[in-house]
């Protein structure tokens, strides 16, 4: 599972909210977007009476290590998938599974989790590391990591998964890695109004440092761009995000502004757009490097971008100042045409606060955001967290942390994805780590869980 180091459709969709896994509208509060360089936290709640495992994967037919975020529909249930613990070395044996977690018809009974599908790692793909995207008549559209053909182990495949009577099939629109394509997408996808898919590749293209690319409808695909790994960017890891008028936003690993600090980039945020002529090229633009170091705005954004209402675009960076523990950021259109950008948070390193969020935000409603860290905390293994906009503008962001994840008794641990909502406010996600599984990540028991949060 690649991690943040660096090795480390249509009418159908509900348009306008790429990026933001919750499906929740996004007004923005007074004041967002005020942010102050100064940190400020509210008290800690153990979040205790709040969390619940849902389900602990095994690391047989259901997979393991779900490394993608979760989505929901409108009655509760829960899509996503998993890989499986050795990565493509291991695909002949296990190659991932797209999975449901269906509601208890109690209040705390089980949660009922049910395998939709199996990837061979064959033609059909293997280790779905992108997000799910729901389509026309209950389908699902993604990307698998490999598998498809091409290479020893593939380089992905772009499918539909279709229910049908009792069982779903699948149905791959595209594989990649043919030529100069991209190769190995690890983001998930949008769509725009006519249905055509958009999504990145981490690497493949002409210069071997990612791409962004439109599937149509009927399979055919087009490169819309080819990452240099220089200014423009490079290892774009997370999805994309659309807004209303079809521009797509994104960020890119590495790349962007080189310095002593990132000698392979500090990544960066990218526009690409459509060309008001049919069938023209799309224009590609930077719209903001992030500068690491003392003082810097953070660096490896490895997140996919939370787009709100008025066009501003919100993310996160894995590291922050020097070694710090990361950032939350805005940026804002001006009238100009440019981006200015305004740090909401800064995450000091293991002082008891998040730190190292690989996971983009979430929104409700009333302005807070809302994502998970893989390390911080009181036990270094994770946080979930909310981020308060101040009730004047120009105030700092305040920081709460919903729960801090713990290994004792098979807890879920190392959280590294988005959170969604579902039904009744509650919040979402995964952890690739813990759990009742038998699998061992460097002395760390656990195949990965799904988990529930009180927000």
């Amino acid at each position: 599972m690649k991690t943040a180091v660096g090795t480390l459709v249509a009418a159908w969709l509900v348009f306008g909210l790429g990026g933001c896994s919750s499906g929740n509208p996004f007004a923005a509060a007074p004041g967002i977007g005020q942010g102050a360089d100064r940190n400020d936290r509210v008290p800690v709640t153990s979040g205790e009476s709040g969390f619940r495992v849902l389900y602990s994967f095994q690391n047989g037919a259901d997979g393991a290590v779900p490394a993608t975020s979760l989505i929901a529909d409108a009655s509760g249930n829960l899509y996503g998938t998993a890989t499986n613990v050795e990565g493509a070395g291991s695909c002949n044996v296990h190659c991932g599974s797209i999975f449901e977690l269906s509601p208890p018809v109690s209040k705390h009974g089980r949660w009922n989790f049910t395998i939709l599908y199996d990837f061979k790692g064959r033609k059909d793909g293997g280790l779905p590391e992108g997000n799910l995207m729901f389509g026309p008549g209950r389908s699902l559209y993604g990307t698998t990591n490999v598998g498809g053909g091409y290479g020893k182990f593939g380089a992905g495949v772009l499918f539909q998964l279709r229910p049908l009577h009792h069982h779903w099939t699948e149905h791959v629109l595209h594989r990649f890695g043919s030529a100069n394509d991209g190769r190995n997408p690890h983001g998930g996808l949008v769509a725009d109004r006519t249905g055509d898919l958009y999504g990145t590749t981490v690497s493949g293209g002409k210069y071997s440092a990612g791409t962004v690319y439109e599937v149509s409808r009927s399979g055919a695909e087009t490169v819309l761009y080819d990452f240099s790994g220089g200014e423009d960017g490079g290892l774009p890891t997370a999805g994309l995000t659309i807004d209303r008028v079809g521009r797509l936003y994104g960020t890119t690993e590495y790349g962007g502004h080189f310095s002593y600090y990132c000698q392979d980039g500090c990544g960066a945020v990218f526009e690409i757009s459509p060309s008001a002529a049919s069938g023209g090229s799309w224009k590609y633009s930077v719209i903001h490097e992030f500068v690491g170091g003392d003082p810097g705005d953070g660096a490896l954004p490895v997140a996919s971008l939370l787009l709100d209402r008025k066009g501003n675009l919100y993310g996160t960076t894995f590291v922050g100042q020097a070694y710090g523990g990361g950032t939350a950021f805005e940026l804002t259109r001006t009238r100009h045409k440019s981006w200015t950008e305004n740090v909401l948070y800064r995450f000091p390193a293991y002082l008891g606060d998040a730190a190292n969020p690989q996971a983009g935000l979430v929104s409700d409603a009333a302005g807070n955001l809302y994502a998970t860290s893989q390390n911080g905390g009181a036990t270094y293994k994770g946080d979930a967290f909310k981020l308060i906009p101040p009730a004047t503008p120009g105030g700092a962001w305040t920081d709460a942390i919903l729960y801090t994840f713990v290994s004792k008794k098979h807890g879920a641990i190392y959280p590294s994805t988005s959170l969604v909502f579902g039904t009744a406010g509650l919040l979402y996600g995964t952890t690739p780590y813990g759990g009742t599984g038998d699998c061992l990540f460097n002395k760390t028991k656990g195949c990965g869980t799904v988990f529930q949060i009180n927000p």
